[in-house]
């Protein structure tokens, strides 16, 4: 027995083996992308600005939530694995993305709003503290 890879018939593959339907045309380079699902930007951004808010920039917050819903609503509704845009017919694949920007814009904006709360009572301590040591 030969060993593997050696041996047998080897030669070019026959002329159009594995050509389309006879007469059809390969697309040109770049042409015919509405049927590839691509990225929405929006998404990918208002992820980055949620991940940001979390991690310090609070105020970040309520832009990433805006930004992901809106980028969800330009997704529109899901069909199987890409999601397909009411208006375009563009297919998109992060919609997981935006789904998590949003949460992340949610969180973001919960800490803006407790730092706020937290900076109003600070404020308060303090002037508190200041009347009562003056009189």
């Amino acid at each position: 027995m030969p060993a593997y890879g050696v041996g047998g018939p080897a030669g070019p593959p026959t002329p159009g083996a594995y050509a389309g339907p006879p007469g059809a045309a390969m697309p040109a380079y770049g042409v015919g992308g509405a049927d590839v699902p691509r990225d929405h930007q929006g998404a990918t951004i208002a992820f980055i600005l949620g991940i940001l808010s979390v991690v310090g920039f609070a105020f970040l917050g309520p832009v990433a939530w805006i930004m992901a819903s809106k980028a969800i609503k330009e997704m529109g509704p899901s069909v199987g694995i890409t999601y397909e845009n009411r208006t375009g017919g563009i297919s998109y694949r992060n919609r997981n993305l935006a789904v998590a920007a949003k949460v992340l814009g949610i969180i973001g904006t919960i800490f803006l709003i407790l730092a706020v709360i937290a900076i109003i009572v600070f404020v308060v301590v303090v002037m508190t503290a200041a009347r009562n040591s003056g009189a």
